[in-house]
Protein backbone atom coordinates (compact mmCIF):
# COMPACT_ATOMS: atom_id res chain seq x y z
CA UNK A 1 0.00 0.00 0.00
CA UNK A 2 1.20 3.51 -0.72
CA UNK A 3 0.05 5.68 2.05
CA UNK A 4 2.84 4.55 4.23
CA UNK A 5 6.07 5.20 1.51
CA UNK A 6 8.66 6.37 4.33
CA UNK A 7 10.77 7.63 1.22
CA UNK A 8 8.11 10.19 0.36
CA UNK A 9 7.10 11.44 4.13
CA UNK A 10 10.96 11.80 4.80
CA UNK A 11 11.24 14.34 1.94
CA UNK A 12 8.27 16.24 2.76
CA UNK A 13 9.35 16.74 6.31
CA UNK A 14 12.44 17.87 5.70
CA UNK A 15 11.37 20.28 3.16
CA UNK A 16 9.41 21.21 5.86
CA UNK A 17 12.23 21.67 8.06
CA UNK A 18 14.12 24.08 5.73
CA UNK A 19 11.54 26.29 5.20
CA UNK A 20 11.87 26.69 9.14
CA UNK A 21 15.06 27.41 9.03
CA UNK A 22 14.77 29.99 6.05
CA UNK A 23 11.82 31.71 7.90
CA UNK A 24 14.25 32.71 10.96
CA UNK A 25 16.66 34.76 7.87
CA UNK A 26 14.47 36.66 6.79
CA UNK A 27 15.71 40.13 6.82
CA UNK A 28 15.51 43.93 5.46
CA UNK A 29 18.12 46.60 5.10
CA UNK A 30 16.26 50.28 5.25
CA UNK A 31 17.46 52.64 3.22
CA UNK A 32 17.03 56.14 2.98
CA UNK A 33 17.84 59.28 1.09
CA UNK A 34 17.47 62.31 3.12
CA UNK A 35 20.15 65.55 3.19
CA UNK A 36 18.13 67.63 5.98
CA UNK A 37 19.77 66.25 9.14
CA UNK A 38 21.82 69.09 11.20
CA UNK A 39 25.19 68.46 13.15
CA UNK A 40 24.65 65.92 16.07
CA UNK A 41 21.37 64.46 14.14
CA UNK A 42 20.87 61.00 12.95
CA UNK A 43 17.89 59.36 10.60
CA UNK A 44 16.66 56.19 12.41
CA UNK A 45 13.83 53.95 11.61
CA UNK A 46 10.87 53.32 13.48
CA UNK A 47 8.27 50.71 12.97
CA UNK A 48 5.73 48.13 14.31
CA UNK A 49 8.34 45.23 14.81
CA UNK A 50 10.30 44.88 18.33
CA UNK A 51 13.45 45.38 15.88
CA UNK A 52 12.44 48.88 14.73
CA UNK A 53 11.31 50.15 18.61
CA UNK A 54 7.40 49.24 17.96
CA UNK A 55 6.54 52.52 17.44
CA UNK A 56 8.67 53.93 20.44
CA UNK A 57 11.20 57.12 19.10
CA UNK A 58 13.32 56.61 21.83
CA UNK A 59 13.72 52.89 21.02
CA UNK A 60 13.93 53.38 17.51
CA UNK A 61 16.68 52.13 14.83
CA UNK A 62 19.73 54.27 14.37
CA UNK A 63 21.00 54.36 10.42
CA UNK A 64 24.38 55.14 9.52
CA UNK A 65 25.82 57.34 6.74
CA UNK A 66 29.32 57.92 5.61
CA UNK A 67 30.67 60.73 3.47
CA UNK A 68 30.60 57.95 0.89
CA UNK A 69 27.40 56.79 0.73
CA UNK A 70 25.64 60.27 2.07
CA UNK A 71 22.68 61.19 2.08
CA UNK A 72 21.71 57.73 1.80
CA UNK A 73 21.08 56.36 5.48
CA UNK A 74 21.37 52.95 5.79
CA UNK A 75 20.85 50.05 8.57
CA UNK A 76 22.67 46.85 9.26
CA UNK A 77 20.77 43.70 7.88
CA UNK A 78 17.77 43.32 10.30
CA UNK A 79 15.98 39.80 10.99
CA UNK A 80 12.44 39.83 10.56
CA UNK A 81 9.94 37.09 10.28
CA UNK A 82 9.30 35.77 6.47
CA UNK A 83 5.75 36.46 5.33
CA UNK A 84 5.02 39.16 8.53
CA UNK A 85 4.16 42.84 6.96
CA UNK A 86 6.47 45.15 8.71
CA UNK A 87 5.74 48.91 8.74
CA UNK A 88 7.80 51.74 9.06
CA UNK A 89 8.77 55.14 8.81
CA UNK A 90 11.55 57.36 8.92
CA UNK A 91 12.00 59.92 11.51
CA UNK A 92 15.08 62.11 12.15
CA UNK A 93 16.18 62.83 16.23
CA UNK A 94 19.27 63.70 17.64
CA UNK A 95 21.82 61.07 18.35
CA UNK A 96 21.23 61.11 21.78
CA UNK A 97 17.36 60.36 21.19
CA UNK A 98 16.59 64.25 22.84
CA UNK A 99 14.22 66.39 22.16
CA UNK A 100 11.48 66.25 19.51
CA UNK A 101 11.44 63.42 16.89
CA UNK A 102 10.85 64.91 12.99
CA UNK A 103 8.71 62.73 11.58
CA UNK A 104 8.53 61.96 7.63
CA UNK A 105 5.89 64.28 6.50
CA UNK A 106 3.01 61.80 4.81
CA UNK A 107 -0.10 60.16 5.33
CA UNK A 108 0.48 55.81 6.30
CA UNK A 109 3.54 54.32 6.81
CA UNK A 110 5.89 52.03 4.27
CA UNK A 111 5.04 48.08 4.08
CA UNK A 112 7.83 45.74 3.80
CA UNK A 113 7.22 41.90 3.74
CA UNK A 114 9.85 40.10 4.29
CA UNK A 115 11.65 36.91 2.04
CA UNK A 116 12.24 33.25 3.28
CA UNK A 117 15.98 33.86 2.73
CA UNK A 118 16.35 36.83 1.25
CA UNK A 119 17.21 40.07 2.37
CA UNK A 120 15.29 42.76 1.14
CA UNK A 121 16.36 46.74 0.50
CA UNK A 122 13.89 48.95 1.41
CA UNK A 123 14.52 52.04 0.05
CA UNK A 124 12.81 55.18 0.32
CA UNK A 125 13.10 59.50 -0.45
CA UNK A 126 12.76 61.65 2.70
Amino acid sequence: SNHSNPCRFGRFAMAGYEQGIKAATASAVFKVRCKSTRPGEAVFVVGSHEALGAWSTAMALALTTTADTFPTWQSPPIPLLAGMMVEYKFIIQREDRQGTPQWQKFDGNYQVTPVAGKVLQALSDW
